[in-house]
């Protein structure tokens, strides 16, 4: 049987959520909502930190200084980014890297396997290295609804409730910033405004519908090499308890049903 897909959650401890919308959100950023978060955790699900360069927390801002990451004004900032992204493109493409920067310095570094290559490449390679074969992780925002009329309901709500001035100055600061990359565009180059409700392009993902439908879209998924899911939600506490009651059960079904090896994709449709 192929190992199953896994899942992690993003923790809306963030005031407003996880959709940049005015749409009833029940979560909260606060120690008391977080800690009775982390407090659930168990041996089967670990709890890890995101940390955003440029908090502005002096304590923070400490730590970023002793890693050798110091605080920079705002244009500076995108020169070191748009640095750091050159940097993972030629470790990404080329052997024997050379990098001397304004901000970081490269000497002679080859990294092996290169996660430009196609998946199946990727897998072959670490297993003619004697070594296990990369995870690979897909962002989404999962909306599940007893009818898919529901869901599509709570997705247009969202959108339509949307708070346009943060999101349209989102979506032009992060188009703006991606002019700085080698292709000029970036990652939310071709995001549209309902895209950018949620910052992470989760609605992309189209994990929105049914319990069956998803369940079937996340096999999908994983046909494709996907190994695990970063899912967000609008309401964290009901809706992750409605997808491990009524979702999860399905893939784990649907995966046992799989051949021990797929040879085959299957296209994913919006």
């Amino acid at each position: 049987m192929t190992e199953p897909v896994r899942f992690a959650y993003w923790v809306p401890n963030v005031s407003g959520g996880l959709v940049t919308s005015k749409i009833e959100q029940r979560t909260d950023w606060g120690y008391e909502y977080n800690r009775e978060l982390a407090v659930l955790a168990t041996e089967r699900l670990k709890v890890i930190a995101a940390v955003h360069p440029g908090l502005w927390h002096p304590g923070v801002l400490a730590k970023f200084t002793a890693l050798g990451e110091p605080w920079l004004e705002h244009d500076e900032r995108y020169r070191r980014s748009e640095e750091f992204i050159r940097a993972l493109r030629q470790v990404w493409t080329e052997d024997h890297t050379e990098l001397a920067g304004d901000f970081y310095w490269l000497r002679d570094f080859t990294l092996k396997p290169k996660p430009t290559e196609q998946l199946a490449d990727v897998h072959r390679s670490a297993a003619e290295a004697g070594r296990r074969a990369p995870k690979f992780g897909l962002n989404g925002f999962l909306i599940a609804r007893d009818t898919e009329a529901e869901a599509r309901d709570t997705l247009r709500e969202i959108v339509a409730k949307a708070d346009s001035e943060a999101v349209e100055g989102f979506g032009a600061a992060v188009k703006q910033a991606g002019q700085a990359t080698s292709d000029g565009k970036g990652m939310w180059q071709d995001s549209s405004f309902e895209d950018l409700v949620q910052y992470n392009d989760g609605f992309r993902t189209g994990l929105i519908g049914t319990p069956e439908q998803i369940a079937e879209r996340i096999v999908a998924y994983k046909r494709l090499g996907v190994d695990l899911l970063l899912l967000g939600f609008l309401h964290y506490h009901e809706e992750v308890e409605y997808f491990g009651r009524r979702v999860l059960p399905l893939v784990r079904e649907l995966e046992a049903q799989l051949p021990d090896s797929e040879a085959e994709s299957v296209a994913v449709h919006a």
